[in-house]
């Protein structure tokens, strides 16, 4: 029975050490209460205020048919798609002024954050690294998640080392 006992918490732990190759969906939320899906209405409840709505280029959503009427909705530094009432994350940009920031189960990402601090729950190796020299920016990374799922391909973009966005993009 020992041995049992033993043999479950060692597999236990070796599954808690490894490192996260993809986000799920529900486990993330922007300032840690608002859910990446929800209704409008419980959105501008929760953040006490009224986002705007806009009608999306043909290429910036998947499903661009005309009779669905996806509009992309932006509150501050957030970016949702818009469809029949519903919101679903797309972009959320990292402002200290603004205030948000995206929560991952415990972990807090936001504009102080490094790309080591997002290789400590993420794996590494799991990732693909784009790097760009801009002009008036500087050096510009962007870290993405090999594993693309129904959810989505999350996107980490950084500047000067400090991560500026997070945006989930979804192949069409």
């Amino acid at each position: 029975m020992k041995l049992i006992i033993s043999l479950f918490t060692l597999i236990t732990f070796s599954v808690n050490a490894q490192q996260l190759q993809t986000l799920n969906w529900d486990d993330a939320k922007i300032n840690g209460k608002l859910e990446l899906t929800i209704l409008k209405r419980d959105f501008e409840k929760a953040v006490k205020g009224i986002g705007t709505i806009i009608t999306p280029y043909p290429d910036e959503v998947c499903n661009n048919d005309p009779e669905l009427d996806i509009k992309l909705y932006y509150f501050r530094t957030t970016k949702y798609e818009l469809d029949n009432g519903v919101l679903n994350f797309r972009r959320l940009f990292l402002d200290k002024k603004a205030g948000y920031y995206f929560t991952y189960k415990d972990v807090r990402l936001d504009w102080n954050t490094t790309p080591q601090d997002l290789f400590k729950f993420i794996d590494a190796a799991s990732t693909n690294r784009t790097t760009k020299q801009l002009k008036n920016i500087g050096t510009y990374i962007i870290i993405t998640l090999d594993n693309k799922t129904d959810e989505g391909e999350w996107q980490f973009h950084f500047t000067a080392g400090k991560l500026t966005s997070i945006e989930c993009v979804f192949d069409c």
